[in-house]
């Protein structure tokens, strides 16, 4: 996992503490990260994914 091109999204995109599910996908699919990622991320960083679908984040 690249943590420092998830993070500089999550900067880039202004997320600190929470996403949302749609921001999560967003942000995949403009960085090349895998929705798996970003909830390892997520999960090891204290951010909540908010309206989750968690068979998505697979």
């Amino acid at each position: 996992m690249d943590t420092d091109k998830i993070a500089q999204a999550f900067q880039n995109t202004g997320i600190e503490t929470r996403v949302t599910c749609e921001e999560t996908f967003s942000i995949a699919a403009r960085y090349g990260i895998t929705k798996k990622e970003i909830r390892e991320y997520c999960e090891a960083n204290g951010i909540r994914i908010q309206g989750s679908q968690n068979s998505c984040f697979r």
